[in-house]
């Protein structure tokens, strides 16, 4: 089956500029690593990506071997002036203004879930812990209301 070929296109230029300078650490929650940038929200692999990313940088440094568009000669010049805030505030606009805000924002409430999941977990550890050390078994306890009870066998 042949894969389908992204057409990249200002909008995703753009984000692959923010991408080759300052990576993705600065866009979490909203994107979590450079494959969900890649693929979730330019809809491209992650090698096409790099590849972007590094026709920018010979653009930039007016150097390499990569093939730079005209649209990236563009974008280039266009931006070269905007200090990484702006620019950060320019991707962040392109990913909230289409139908890719709507995967973000599911895949943001799913990431805060998991973060509440996890400190309710560390949690019950942590009472797991306080309960061995009285000498009670935490698989033999329910817990009723706010308070743990003692199951008697």
């Amino acid at each position: 089956m042949k894969i389908k070929e992204h057409k990249w296109n200002r909008e995703d230029t753009i984000i692959s500029l923010y991408y080759y300078k300052f990576g993705v650490k600065y866009l979490y929650p909203i994107v979590k690593d450079e494959v969900e940038l890649a693929k979730n929200i330019i809809g491209s692999s992650v090698e096409s990506l790099r590849i972007q990313a590094a026709n920018i940088g010979c653009v930039l440094t007016k150097r390499g071997s990569e093939s730079p568009s005209k649209l990236h000669e563009t974008i280039v010049e266009e931006f070269s002036g905007v200090n990484e805030n702006d620019l950060r505030e320019e991707v962040i606009q392109i990913i909230e203004s289409d139908d890719r805000k709507i995967v973000i924002t599911e895949r943001i409430k799913i990431r805060k879930d998991q973060i509440i999941l996890n400190k309710e977990k560390e949690k019950k550890k942590e009472l797991d812990s306080i309960f061995k050390k009285l000498g009670k078994d935490p698989s033999k306890m329910k817990f009723v209301g706010s308070r743990p009870k003692v199951v008697e066998d």
